[in-house]
């Protein structure tokens, strides 16, 4: 759970106060074992953990955006998911999905360990249909260009970008 970045969820979360408004927090992972995220958890009524799902679509459908704060995620299915399903999203730096979309057009994406950068994205989500339209459609465009998973792109934009240092360095 602590790599998953919902520390730092709950964090931006309590710092918002937002009104009429609850986090639908995914997960089967044993949260109350994790003193800081289970004193978090009790100070956060507005906070529902959600466990096993037999249709993800089904709880896609109860979100007006998606988070994904994670701290290390090499692809990162769930925000893919997510996007395809029209929602807005949030998500980090350590994303490896995030690298084929478009910050600010398709998704927001913000710096991994940083609650005051989640939080100021979340609440301009919150504020802001229009951007949630914006980005929801945008998103959901987006995942339909991709080819199966999409992870094919990651490993060629990395390998692309290898290459470019290399030749970089030679060139000096």
């Amino acid at each position: 759970p602590l790599r998953k970045g919902f520390l730092y969820l709950l964090q931006a979360w309590e710092r918002l106060q937002l009104q009429n408004a609850r986090l639908l927090l995914r997960t089967d992972a044993p949260l109350h074992r994790f003193p800081a995220l289970r004193d978090l958890l009790q100070r956060l009524p507005n906070v529902e953990v959600v466990g096993y799902l037999d249709n993800m679509s089904d709880f896609y459908r109860q979100c007006d955006a998606f988070v994904f704060p994670t701290l290390d995620d090499c692809f990162g299915m769930a925000l893919l998911e997510a996007m395809a399903h029209e929602l807005p999203c949030i998500t980090t730096t350590h994303c490896g999905a995030a690298e084929l979309f478009t910050p600010d057009q398709d998704l927001l994406v913000v710096p991994a360990r940083d609650a005051e950068a989640m939080a100021v994205a979340m609440e301009s989500l919150y504020h802001s249909s229009d951007l949630r339209q914006y980005l929801g459609a945008n998103a959901h465009e987006a995942t339909g260009h991709l080819d199966g998973d999409g992870s094919h792109l990651l490993y060629a934009k990395t390998l692309d970008r290898i290459i470019a240092s290399i030749n970089a360095a030679d060139s000096k």
